[in-house]
């Protein structure tokens, strides 16, 4: 019996470890599901963040790419205008090259007629000089003539009135001398 009895308190040793064990085991269990409910609410939140985190990124990511492929189309925008300006400007230079050699070739014409005029006044003022030179002696000829014809009309003008006087005079002492009254007139 002493055995039975020990048996039996050994086994209710090993009951009562048992239980003990049960219960650290429910304790565990129930620590171990609060842990589990704990990890997956935080692996949950976690999931939530490295979703968010990644929302982020992936909208970031978008804003660079709009923001970069905006950037590269006004870069192309920007090369392209630059080229036509280039290609304007390229145009702009030939035009006043070319505008340049027409008013060279405008400017040489322009001098050679200038010169040809001078030469051609030049040749028009002597020409008029040796006019107006011969015109003048004529005229200073033609008034020399004219001075003498006056002079010799005057002259000419003087005796014919001294011979009006004189037969004048003439008429009034026969006049006188036949008694005949004088007639004004």
């Amino acid at each position: 019996i002493r055995d039975l009895q020990e048996y039996m308190r050994v086994n209710r040793k090993q009951k009562e470890e048992i239980q003990e064990l049960q219960q650290t085991n429910a304790s565990q269990a129930t620590k171990i599901d609060e842990l589990e409910a704990l990890l997956a609410e935080q692996q949950e939140t976690l999931d939530k963040l490295v979703e968010d985190a990644m929302g982020e990124v992936k909208r970031r990511e978008q804003q660079w790419l709009d923001i970069r492929t905006r950037k590269d189309s006004r870069i192309q925008e920007l090369e392209e205008e630059l080229e036509k300006q280039k290609e304007q400007a390229r145009v702009d230079r030939e035009k006043v090259e070319e505008y340049e050699q027409a008013f060279r070739t405008m400017d040489e014409e322009h001098r050679s007629q200038v010169n040809k005029l001078r030469e051609d006044n030049k040749d028009a003022n002597h020409r008029m000089q040796t006019s107006l030179e011969r015109q003048k002696a004529s005229f200073e000829t033609r008034h020399t003539q004219l001075v003498t014809e006056s002079t010799a009309a005057r002259e000419r003008d003087e005796r014919q009135r001294k011979q009006i006087d004189e037969l004048l005079a003439q008429k009034a002492w026969l006049q006188k001398q036949l008694g005949i009254p004088e007639i004004d007139g």
